[in-house]
């Protein structure tokens, strides 16, 4: 089964372009047929999938609006690339922006697409790519999967909950306003640890009790973060 990539794609150019693209694209009710969206006689092989199109299927949702057309939905494991830089060189007028994500591969990004070929705008992880598409949805959603993540037990660790890219992708000034709004939300404390071995090592953990950290670590000193 593919991991699904999202994409938000616009699309402008002159009207009559467009009005046959948008033919083209909704042949078929649901899903992307590649064959006919690409005027070709032949099926394209499965040899020959990713260089022509970028991905295996495309399941978008199609709008035609007064100045172009809008396209958002899934494709297999990646965004259709190739499918819309093949399209730009047969409609030369077509001016279109590619916005994808795709979380189970860790990737996201923006280009813009015409017939001078690809450039791009953006690429970086999921996560960079939310921060950078919409900072402040992303800031919620970065709370929420940071919840998700300590109380599945995912990460056990202020160090861990640092080191992750939904921590790194936040503005400076927003980092311990984030802490805070994560330690409200998850259902587990935060624990200073310092080993009595080592005084000069400590961690701060992620536990639902006192007496639970006691367990882990017997011989060390043990002190809740409020």
């Amino acid at each position: 089964m593919a991991n699904h990539c999202y994409n938000y794609i616009t699309i402008n150019g002159n009207s009559t372009e467009l009005n046959e693209l948008y033919e083209r694209l909704t042949k078929e009710q649901g899903y992307v047929d590649f064959k006919h969206v690409l005027g070709r006689k032949h099926e394209i092989t499965y040899g020959e999938i990713f260089q022509v199109v970028g991905t295996k299927w495309f399941t978008p949702e199609i709008e035609r609006v007064d100045d172009g057309i809008i396209l958002s939905g899934d494709s297999a494991w990646s965004p259709p690339v190739a499918l819309f830089k093949n399209l730009a060189e047969q409609f030369t007028s077509l001016q279109i922006c590619m916005g994808f994500e795709e979380s189970g591969m860790d990737f996201g990004g923006e280009i813009q697409i015409n017939k001078n070929g690809v450039k791009e705008i953006f690429s970086g992880t999921f996560w960079q790519y939310r921060a950078h598409q919409d900072y402040f949805s992303f800031l919620e959603a970065a709370t929420d999967e940071a919840k998700y993540l300590i109380d599945d037990g995912i990460i056990s660790s202020l160090t861990d909950l640092k080191n992750l890219d939904i921590y790194t992708s936040l503005h400076e000034e927003d980092k311990e306003g984030f802490l805070k709004d994560v330690l409200k939300s998850t259902t587990k404390n935060l624990y200073q640890v310092q080993f009595k071995a080592n005084e000069h090592v400590s961690e701060s953990i992620f536990m639902d009790s006192e007496q639970d950290v006691k367990q882990l670590h017997p011989k060390a000193i043990v002190a809740q973060v409020t």
